[in-house]
């Protein structure tokens, strides 16, 4: 493991360890359904995939638009529509 990840040099796999991919999943998941979240939720978001961007970097180009939905300007707490 390195770094969270797991490394499978054999079959040249990098992967997630089970019960953080689970996490990651039902995170995500919940995200999709409400369609709303709080900024912290967000934030947290964001740093998951772009620790996945570490793995895929062009992946990161994507994270955009849900860094958009977060005001530079206030560090408020409050319910952030993902519509």
């Amino acid at each position: 493991m390195a770094l969270g990840w797991l490394l499978d040099t054999r079959r040249l796999l990098i992967t997630l360890p089970s019960d953080k991919n689970l996490a990651w999943q039902n995170d995500i998941q919940s995200l999709i359904t409400n369609k709303r979240c709080t900024r912290k939720e967000l934030e947290e978001l964001i740093g998951r995939l772009n620790h996945a961007g570490a793995i895929i970097p062009l992946a990161r180009f994507f994270l955009g638009g849900l860094r958009g939905k977060i005001s530079p300007a206030t560090h408020d707490p409050t319910i952030i529509n993902l519509n």
